[in-house]
């Protein structure tokens, strides 16, 4: 090789190291170099660190605070490659740079020596800590109100108003309706014989539809029998942009009972005191007639009667004058009474009607919240107003109620807020910023023990939804980096690929021609030496064009079109016939669709799995056979051979780019091809598996979405 050409493919060699490193200091993500034998880190870019190594600096001291390397039951990236030489993902505790403690998922790739020794490990490091402090956050209040759900006395049920399917609902609605929890989920609205008329009902649904709520008495019939008489408090709530209709509902038949059996002498009484009158002057007529007739069979007249002293009467003529007056006494002194039990009766009802009313709108303000977060494009500053629009609501008085929530020195407020002596207020922390929300009642009224609770609830809930947003936006932000990232790979991948083919031919060209101009100077320790050379530099040449083939299946062009996959096949054994005669293999197919995708990638992919199936052979002639299924959705397909199988620890691995689990001597090849079928059924929204016993073959299957053709 002329000098000129070795400087030409040095300074190549040395451009595309100064874009590769350009690459790495890019990463927003720890990346080090780590020497297994003494655990020294030998490069780190800046996100990482920002000292320079001269090999004193260990990884444990620099991640983890430690005088000596991770220990069990530790899991440590390092002591998982040494182990399985293979790469290997865990979650792990470091420090950053600042000495706070995070949790990062760790990704530790092996570099091997020519013996096939671990001797550097790359790991790569992501931090985690918020998606998980927001997942358990999440986990936590859905905990929470999960026990608020079930442990109300007041049966709640949720509707879907487009099927009438019951789609959640408590025990409490079991326990007033006598079914058990598997019944009840399988019954609908119609199903609980309402005790009602038709157009009542549908009156109640309009008001709903309407107003967005009612509240109404009704009966339901029990399983056996029983009916029970029910308050009803029915609302429309729209979640994730659809509406049900959430009802809370009370036994009230303790409450009724009493009514109803007060209703016919409540009837009579009504009776009585509409015609007292006419009553009490047939009592007194009659009374008087019979005192006349006693007066005349004594010879008394009338008129001396009525003045005659009381204590010269008769006892039985004094107490046949009180009977008007006893009558008169004891329908006054019933009559109150009935009228104190049914006040009694109606003050118990409206306590109820008043306490269910203020667990609704505790419910909806939580429904509400939830709603408003499950909006991927709404900010922090629109959340937490609108959230301030559902705590007056929410109150006992919402007219005089007004809020106030604050955020990194940021208030948000409702438009009649004043700050008064009448103050509720919740703290929570978010990350390192701290939230306080502040109610105030602008009259001198008194807060409810509920109302306490539920500005905790409050907290607690819009913490998790603000921590779940900004870790979700943390991901967005990485994931667009890692995008980036990603297609300057494939450009360099592209690039290096080409330029690398070049200075390989040129070393194969000129290594043959050494060998065939000086062959009889040779001993026999140059020939091999020549050999060892050319056959590297084809190997190499091989792993490029693998490398160059799998950074095209993203950035490769052709536009989808209906292939037949029959023709398909056809075409891919007769590439194969070679190796197919060799191994005296036998491949067969059942009948197959015509699918819309990319003809080039679809045989690539079928052409794998088949050569896979070729190599991984056991003495007997290789069987191979392609089948399909179609479900509602999809289409799965099936490779199948009866090679040497695989073990099931490794399913997963075997479609990592580069993985091998036989060495070159058993097993020719670069271990791509398998992440080449991925990345194809990746980019058609499909999936890929293997189902294989060690000794009994394997299957890999595949799927590929339905489309109109």
């Amino acid at each position: 090789m002329s000098d000129q050409k070795l400087r030409e493919t040095e300074e190549k060699f040395r451009k595309q190291n100064i874009f590769l490193n350009n690459i790495i200091e890019s990463l927003t993500h720890p990346l080090l170099v780590i020497n297994v034998s003494d655990y020294t880190i030998k490069y780190a870019n800046s996100t990482a660190s920002s000292e320079n190594f001269d090999g004193e600096l260990f990884c444990y001291s620099l991640a983890h605070n430690r005088k000596k390397p991770c220990e069990y039951p530790c899991v440590c990236p390092l002591t998982e490659v040494i182990k399985t030489k293979k790469s290997c993902t865990v979650e792990h505790l470091h420090y950053d740079k600042e000495g706070n403690a995070r949790i990062y998922e760790i990704q530790g790739i092996p570099l091997l020596d020519e013996d096939g020794n671990v001797v550097q490990l790359i790991e790569y490091a992501i931090d985690i800590t918020e998606c998980k402090n927001a997942d358990q956050i999440s986990i936590d209040t859905e905990k929470k109100y999960k026990l608020l759900f079930e442990q109300t006395a007041d049966a709640i049920l949720l509707i879907d108003t487009e099927t009438g399917d019951f789609v959640d609902f408590n025990d409490q609605m079991n326990e007033i309706l006598g079914y058990t929890r598997e019944e009840f989920k399988n019954l609908k609205m119609p199903d609980l014989d309402l005790i009602e008329n038709s157009q009542e009902h549908k009156t109640h649904i309009d008001k709903i539809i309407r107003n967005g709520s009612d509240i109404f008495e009704t009966q339901y019939l029990r399983k056996n029998g029983e009916i029970r008489d029910i308050l009803v408090n029915a609302k429309s709530i729209k979640i994730s942009d659809k509406y049900y209709l959430q009802s809370i509902l009370r036994d009230i038949t303790d409450i009724k009972e009493p009514e109803r059996q007060l209703k016919e002498p409540k009837k009579k009484l009504s009776y009585v005191r509409n015609n007292i009158s006419i009553i009490l002057s047939l009592v007194l007529s009659g009374f008087y007639l019979l005192l006349e007739g006693l007066l005349d069979t004594y010879i008394f007249h009338i008129t001396e009667f009525i003045f005659q002293d009381l204590f010269t009467i008769d006892p039985h003529e004094i107490y046949m004058r009180l009977i008007p007056i006893g009558l008169i006494l004891f329908t006054g002194i019933f009559s109150q009474y009935l009228i104190n039990a049914q006040r009694k009766a109606e003050d118990k009802l409206k306590e109820t009607e008043h306490d269910l009313m203020e667990r609704v709108k505790e419910l909806t303000c939580l429904y509400g919240i939830s709603d408003l977060a499950e909006n991927p494009d709404i900010s922090t500053g629109e959340l937490i107003q609108g959230v301030l629009g559902l705590i007056p609501p929410a109150w006992q008085f919402p007219e005089i109620t007004c809020a106030r929530i604050t955020l990194n020195n940021i208030e948000y407020k409702t438009e009649n807020f004043k700050i008064t002596e009448w103050k509720l207020s919740s703290r929570v922390n978010i990350s390192k910023k701290v939230m306080e929300i502040e109610v105030y009642y602008l009259e001198d009224k008194p807060f409810l023990e509920e109302e306490r609770s539920l500005i905790k609830d409050i907290g607690n809930r819009l913490k998790g939804d603000i921590d779940r947003k900004e870790a979700e936006q943390e991901l967005l932000r990485t994931l667009e980096n890692i995008k980036f990232l990603n297609q300057e790979l494939q450009q360099f991948a592209y690039v290096a690929s080409h330029d690398l083919q070049e200075p390989l031919r040129m070393v194969i060209s000129f290594t043959q021609l050494l060998a065939k101009k000086y062959e009889d100077k040779l001993d026999d320790d140059a020939k091999d030496y020549i050999n060892y050379a050319v056959d590297g530099a084809r190997r190499m040449q091989t792993l490029i064009n693998d490398l160059l083939s799998y950074s095209r299946i993203t950035t490769h062009e052709e536009s989808f079109k209906i292939i037949n996959i029959e023709n398909v096949l056809e075409d891919i054994i007769l590439n194969l016939q070679i190796k197919i005669k060799e191994t005296s293999a036998k491949i067969t197919y059942g009948e197959m669709p015509s699918l819309f995708a990319d003809r080039t990638q679809l045989m690539q992919l079928f052409q794998n799995l088949i050569v896979n199936a070729l190599r991984f052979r056991r003495k007997e002639p290789p069987q191979v056979h392609i089948s399909v299924q179609q479900t509602s959705n999809e289409w799965i397909f099936s490779v199948k051979d009866n090679g040497i199988g695989i073990d099931q620890r490794f399913f997963k691995k075997i479609f990592i780019i580069f993985q091998r689990l036989h060495t070159r001597a058993e097993y020719p090849g670069s271990g791509i091809g398998l992440a080449i079928c991925k990345r194809i059924v990746d980019r058609l929204n499909g999936r890929i598996w293997i189902e294989s016993e060690v000794g009994k073959g394997s299957t890999f299957k595949f799927t590929i979405p339905l489309k109109k053709l």
